[in-house]
């Protein structure tokens, strides 16, 4: 099926799907890097740093 699309459009789906997958992963997981920027840019500022439970 990669053949049928090409090698820049095969490439443009490979990282798409894998950017979705490590995104959900992220939100699902909530990692303190992004927990920390997501509760600053959401206003649910709780002082843990996005660490906490």
């Amino acid at each position: 099926m990669l053949e049928l699309l090409g090698e820049a459009n095969s490439t443009a789906l490979i990282g798409f799907i894998g950017g979705m997958a490590l995104g959900l992963a992220a939100r699902i997981g909530r990692f303190c890097t992004l927990g920390a920027i997501e509760d600053v840019l959401y206003g649910a500022e709780t002082g843990d740093f996005g660490c906490g439970p």
